[in-house]
């Protein structure tokens, strides 16, 4: 799934100085204050449509459609309090954290300047993901950010605009590594207030990889096999893994297999599918069998696709085996 914005914790306060900002805060003129940082490269503006109350300890409140502004990073709420010298910012009510590429809305937001870290509560808003159609909602309980760590906890996404949404997947927490993957924890796939489906625990790569996470459930119905259900299980051992497939078709019977990813590095990828449907039409025992991968070692590059199953009464099985080759090699001066 594109990502979660970069560690807000970058994008606030850093250098500041709660009483130099306090006193420009009373200077006369339009309400508004630049107050440069440690470092010239860093400064941070606050506008704001109330008023400042605060003391000479560096403890201060600023309220009325305040609107701080880091670099290209502004989070807009109704109050925003500086407390411990600086050190601890609140923003509530109505919290809107805007960056370039999109919005996240919360009801109030925390960040703790000695501990590194900050706190979104009831955060929501959307994200566009290369593989789905349309943007992906999503809410939760808190979103957090502790070093190289985001972490959103009571998490829910669903392409569904109504509220409630029709479907969604939830799930208790989520952690992100940056650049590197995304775990969910009790997922759940809910359609119409219905657990269809559970997962203990999900791992999504955040890098390029030929192997999907997961599959959500597929219920539906078709003239040739009648109402179906397809489920699939993610696993992961000694540095690989797949998915388990299972099956149920309503004319045919119940379809078993697995499809196991033994390579996907920058060297390419490898994978074996192997699937048996137990065909109660035809009293047979229909397989799929395929292999499928690439190699990378320059100059050459290669892929290859094979597959091989069989269908139909015994009298007139079909047996069909089909596949493809490629091989190519790159010359030093870019061409093949």
């Amino acid at each position: 799934m594109s990502a979660v914005p970069q560690p807000i914790r970058h994008l606030i306060l850093r250098g500041l100085s709660a009483a130099a900002l306090f006193l420009c805060l009373l200077l006369p003129g339009p309400w508004a204050l630049a107050q440069q940082a440690e470092t010239a490269s860093e400064q941070a503006v606050v506008e704001f449509d109330g008023n400042v109350t605060g003391d000479l300890d560096g403890n201060f409140t600023v309220r009325g459609n305040v609107r701080f502004t880091y670099e290209n990073t502004q989070i807009r709420s109704d109050t925003m309090v500086v407390e411990a010298g600086g050190e601890v910012v609140h923003f509530f009510g109505n919290v809107v954290v805007s960056t370039p590429d999109q919005e996240i809305y919360g009801e109030r937001f925390v960040y703790d300047m000695p501990a590194g870290t900050s706190l979104l509560f009831q955060p929501r808003g959307e994200l566009e993901v290369e593989s789905v159609e349309g943007p992906v909602y999503y809410r939760g309980q808190t979103l957090s950010v502790e070093e190289q760590r985001i972490v959103l906890t009571g998490a829910m996404f669903t392409t569904c605009e109504c509220d409630p949404p029709g479907y969604y997947v939830a799930g208790s927490r989520m952690e992100i590594i940056p650049n590197v993957s995304m775990t969910l924890y009790n997922v759940r796939f809910v359609e119409s207030g219905l657990t269809l489906f559970y997962w203990p625990k999900l791992t999504v790569p955040l890098y390029t990889s030929a192997r999907p996470p997961f599959r959500l459930p597929e219920i539906g119905h078709s003239g040739h096999d009648g109402w179906y259900v397809k489920l699939s299980f993610p696993y992961e051992a000694f540095g690989a893994g797949g998915l388990l497939l299972l099956d149920w078709f309503q004319r045919k019977g119940v379809g078993a297999g697995v499809t196991h990813w033994y390579r996907d590095d920058n060297s390419g990828m490898g994978q074996v599918h192997v699937y048996a449907l137990l065909n109660r039409q035809t009293q047979t025992i229909d397989p799929a069998l395929g292999w499928a991968g690439r190699l990378s070692s320059n100059p050459w590059n290669a892929s290859w696709e094979l597959d091989y199953f069989e269908e139909g009464f015994y009298e007139v099985r079909r047996r069909t085996a089909e596949g493809s080759l490629s091989l190519r090699n790159t010359r030093p001066d870019g061409y093949v």
